[in-house]
């Protein structure tokens, strides 16, 4: 716990350490981007690709911290997951999508999608690739790919204190839509939804590439 807490206060500052000791207490809370993908300029790139059902092994080496059993069990439950591989096979960037409904795992909550929309989550690159931008051109492919099957609007979430989210969600063209979360005590919690279209004082703000 301590190793954990050092390395967020070294990689994020004080103001991630404190909002994760509330998430793990008393409150949690997530911004809801949206993308509008008709009529965005998004492209394909020819390292991204979606992963098969038979790939647990090369997704559980580059994210130790997700399962076999638990990658088996999204790809039955109609999960999907999107890639970017380097040329020796190793996955460099990848993410989630649901359709239809999702459950954003971090505070519990099922979440309705339309028949037009899908919901991104879990994105992760290695520790050997980050800081090149895989994410953002990873997501930008995703978001191509997902305009061919007729998806007009994608929906993500990010802890508002995680800087480290923001560029790749910048940069494919997302918005704050509104702030979900919950207050809590024990096993009381009481959720909450407001809309909103800024971003906290304390995120950093979209810089023109």
């Amino acid at each position: 716990m301590i190793a954990r807490a050092w390395q967020v206060l070294r990689r994020e500052g004080t103001l991630a350490l404190v909002y994760r000791v509330l998430g793990e207490t008393v409150y949690r809370r997530l911004l809801l981007f949206e993308t509008e993908l008709s009529g965005s300029p998004f492209e394909p790139d020819a390292r991204c690709r979606w992963l098969g059902a038979d790939e647990t092994e090369a997704y559980t080496h580059a994210n130790p911290e997700l399962s076999a059993d638990e990658y088996r069990r999204r790809y039955r439950t109609g999960l999907r997951c999107w890639a970017m591989i380097a040329p020796d096979g190793r996955i460099m960037h990848a993410l989630w999508v649901a359709t239809g409904s999702a459950i954003i795992y971090y505070l519990g909550y099922a979440l309705p999608l339309g028949t037009t929309d899908a919901y991104l989550y879990q994105s992760y690159t290695p520790a050997e690739f980050r800081g090149q931008r895989y994410a953002t051109v990873a997501l930008r492919a995703l978001k191509h790919a997902l305009m061919t099957e007729g998806v007009q609007r994608t929906v993500s979430c990010v802890q508002p204190d995680r800087a480290i989210a923001y560029p790749p969600v910048f940069r494919a063209g997302a918005r704050p839509v509104a702030c979900l979360g919950w207050i809590g005590v024990g096993r009381w919690r009481r959720p909450f939804r407001r809309p909103t279209d800024r971003l906290p004082w304390y995120a950093p703000r979209p810089r023109a590439e």
